[in-house]
């Protein structure tokens, strides 16, 4: 007759077997799915809802290519570059915005530890921040979810729009 201690040592070892499993599982599919992603993808229709498909004509056509470099996602399209992340089935591309603004406001901003830094703002928008690391620009964040992707045609909605891609390569 077995102890009450080794059920529980057995009971454990099980438990952790298991969650080693679920969490290598969770891995090859987040690398799988990224293996899928990379490469030159080309817009090749957007609808909006309750809308047909429509075709994006040749001249208004653009490229998402989204890659790994040593070791980090790095998308970039004909404006922007930057990061991308998959989680969730959530594509986010963060960037900072390829843009010349003007800067209307400036506000001296003093934290509890006495550090200082200048916010600067346009309007409402928010720009960067002068701190002692340096000027550090506003980052965005564009999040679409994933709802189709093979070797060959990806598929992101966004904002009421779903977008068709093609892969070039």
């Amino acid at each position: 007759m077995k102890s009450t201690k080794e059920k529980k040592i057995n009971l454990f070892k099980l438990n952790f077997s298991v969650l080693g499993l679920l969490t290598l599982m969770t891995y090859s599919c987040t690398k799988s799915l990224e293996h899928k992603l990379i490469g030159n993808w080309e817009i090749e229709a957007v609808s909006w809802e309750g809308n047909e498909k429509i075709e994006v004509p040749s001249e208004d056509r653009y490229f998402l290519q989204l890659k790994k470099s040593n070791g980090k996602l790095i998308f970039s399209d004909d404006e922007q570059k930057g990061t991308w992340s998959i989680e969730d089935s959530i594509l986010s591309l963060e960037s900072i915005p390829v843009c010349t603004t003007y800067v209307d406001s400036i506000f001296l901003i003093n934290d509890a530890f006495g550090n200082s830094s200048l916010m600067l703002k346009n309007g409402d928008q928010k720009l960067g921040i002068v701190s002692s690391k340096g000027i550090e620009p506003e980052k965005i964040i564009y999040s679409m979810n994933l709802l189709y992707v093979n070797q060959t045609s990806l598929e992101l909605y966004a904002d009421g729009h779903s977008y068709y891609y093609k892969k070039i390569r």
